[in-house]
């Protein structure tokens, strides 16, 4: 169970640091980052 685990935390973390890594230009929409979101949401108070 510990080795799943461990190799699931991997893969995520793999994932998520290839997301980060993309050219801005180069992610979809929803992919934006948690400081973006909170930029746009500051415009519209």
């Amino acid at each position: 169970m510990i080795t799943k685990f461990k190799e699931l935390r991997d893969y995520i973390l793999e994932k998520w640091t290839a997301k980060m890594n993309k050219p801005v230009s180069e992610k979809a929409p929803q992919e934006q980052t948690i400081g973006e979101l909170i930029f746009e949401n500051s415009l519209y108070e």
